[in-house]
């Protein structure tokens, strides 16, 4: 894949987000999303787990893909197992179902080859949906809630201080929870600052899938106690999973990993 940087990956996604506006009335986007004070607490109540999962679902990662087709009512979608990538979606989801507290939906068409017809597409799962597309400003808050999200995830790389805050403090207005994601050290003390309810540190870089290997070592040791901290990239076998815990993770991330890579239901939870 391509690499970008990350002020090349904010303008293709405020790019994609004109284009949306430009069929979908940010008024009635407004009309249609109301606040929900349950989201961020089913969320909290999903966690509490002293070490859980999290799944990632992208269409660009071929073993977790599944195809969208149009069921008979308009609006509706739903995952196509297919003969190659929809089994093995459905595989791994049923390892790590048990242990699973949410999934964090791709629906960036750069990185993901997603869109947010994916979040409605997860309701299968039964899991708390958080969108993870790079969500910039606060129509792109308001029409992931209206496509199934119960989360949202601010990439700190692509937002400035003042947005950062600005769109966390959006979110908790609608009562949901906001998972910041970390991919450099430097963004850690800006993620703290805005009191965020998780902070995923990711190690793998969002298009080259290069691992910073000493990322997970700067950054969760430093995170309160207070945030969830939740771990993601380069944790392809158990042993390397194993070490996130000492580090004072809580939730693994798991879904950029090779497919034969994990024994999800076990290891992951009991290094």
């Amino acid at each position: 894949m391509t690499s970008l940087t990350y002020a090349e990956w904010r303008h293709h996604i405020s790019a994609e987000s004109s284009k949306r506006r430009r069929v979908q009335d940010p008024e009635r986007l407004r009309d249609l999303v109301h606040v929900d004070s349950w989201r961020r607490e089913r969320f909290l109540a999903a966690t509490q787990a002293p070490r859980f999962l999290a799944l990632r679902q992208r269409r660009a990662v071929p073993w977790s893909a599944h195809t969208l087709s149009e069921e008979p009512e308009p609006g509706r979608f739903a995952p196509v197992r297919t003969a190659a990538t929809g089994p093995r979606w459905h595989a791994r989801l049923a390892d790590a179902k048990p242990h699973a507290k949410f999934v964090y939906v791709g629906t960036d068409p750069l990185r993901d080859q997603g869109a947010l017809e994916d979040l409605r597409a997860c309701e299968f799962a039964r899991l708390h949906r958080v969108r993870d597309g790079g969500v910039l400003d606060e129509d792109m808050v308001l029409e992931s809630f209206l496509y199934g999200a119960d989360s949202i995830v601010l990439e700190a790389a692509l937002l400035e201080d003042a947005q950062l805050a600005h769109l966390r403090a959006f979110v908790r207005e609608l009562g949901a929870a906001v998972h910041i994601v970390v991919r450099q050290a430097a963004d850690a003390a800006r993620a703290v600052a805005v009191e965020p309810e998780a902070i995923l540190v990711d190690a793998r870089h969002p298009f080259t899938g290069q691992v910073d290997a000493t990322l997970h070592t700067q950054v969760l040791p430093t995170l309160p106690k207070t945030v969830i901290a939740l771990a993601a990239g380069g944790l392809d076998t158990s042993a390397q999973q194993a070490g996130i815990w000492a580090l004072g993770a809580r939730g693994l991330v798991l879904g950029d990993e090779p497919a034969a890579a994990v024994d999800w239901s076990a290891s992951a939870l009991h290094p």
